[in-house]
């Protein structure tokens, strides 16, 4: 399983299971697809940081500039960062009390999961560029000048 399959798997599951828990009334019966729809997020996560760790490359692969492939990429900061979160997700779903079942939603929790794993991606195909407009752009006003004067204006006297 290549990178974009499993980055695409992550994204889906929690969806799907989303999906199956707002029909399902009961919480306990809820709590278990939640559980087990966070677990296939969390072994896609491993898998697709596995595939980016054999691969060894920052960019996508060029052979496939489709549609998933030209959104669904990973970088050396967000890969070990994926499964961290879904890992994250498995066990919020897993010690919620069952006093309060009925109260937490896991539909908003998957759904709140598939943003989580789609906002790990990389932000462009680039990673240099990602920050290029903080390093260029100049401050507005020069530091710490406020501060000085009125430091200035304590120790005159």
């Amino acid at each position: 399983m290549n990178t974009t399959s499993s980055l695409l798997v992550a994204i889906l599951a929690p969806l799907l299971g989303a999906a199956l828990s707002a029909w399902i009334r009961d919480a306990s019966r809820a709590r278990k697809v939640a559980v087990y729809s966070s677990a296939v997020c969390l072994a896609a996560g491993l898998a697709a940081w596995g595939a980016f760790v054999s691969s060894a490359t920052d960019a996508p692969p060029a052979g496939s500039p489709g549609w998933p492939a030209a959104w669904l990429s990973l970088d050396q900061l967000s890969a070990p960062l994926l499964p961290l979160a879904a890992l994250l997700w498995v066990f919020t779903s897993l010690v919620t009390p069952r006093g309060k079942l009925q109260r937490f939603s896991f539909t908003h929790a998957l759904l709140l999961e598939a943003l989580t794993m789609q906002g790990q991606r990389t932000l462009s195909c680039d990673p240099r560029n990602d920050f290029r407009q903080e390093l260029d752009a100049p401050p507005a006003r020069p530091p710490l000048h406020c501060q000085a004067m009125l430091a200035g204006m304590l120790l005159q006297k």
